[in-house]
């Protein structure tokens, strides 16, 4: 999976959380998650209690939309991508995997 971003524009993407402990796929409720943070390539993290306005979790059924609005300092390029979810249950959090891809252009 990619995900496209245009740096300095308003572009937003969804992404839908699931998971298969139970032993069959099911959506995440992230209705309880407290924390994102976005790790973009080795230089740039986003996190939900600097950026709130870059994650919307209340979109339901699992989904998240993210965006890169107000974030400084981007650059260019494809990086490999990962997100982190904090909830009470889990705080240290839980690393989603697998990664994908985030462009910025």
């Amino acid at each position: 999976m990619q995900l496209n971003f245009a740096i300095g524009k308003n572009n937003t993407q969804i992404i839908r959380f699931k998971d298969d402990t139970s032993g069959q796929m099911a959506v995440t409720d992230l209705s309880s998650v407290s924390r994102f943070v976005w790790e973009i390539g080795e230089n740039t993290v986003i996190d939900s209690d600097t950026y709130p306005t870059c994650f919307d979790a209340t979109l339901g059924d699992g989904k998240l939309e993210l965006n890169i609005t107000g974030v400084p300092d981007l650059l260019v390029g494809s990086f490999r991508s990962y997100i982190t979810l904090y909830d009470p249950s889990n705080p240290n959090g839980v690393t989603w995997l697998p990664s994908f891809k985030v462009k910025l252009i």
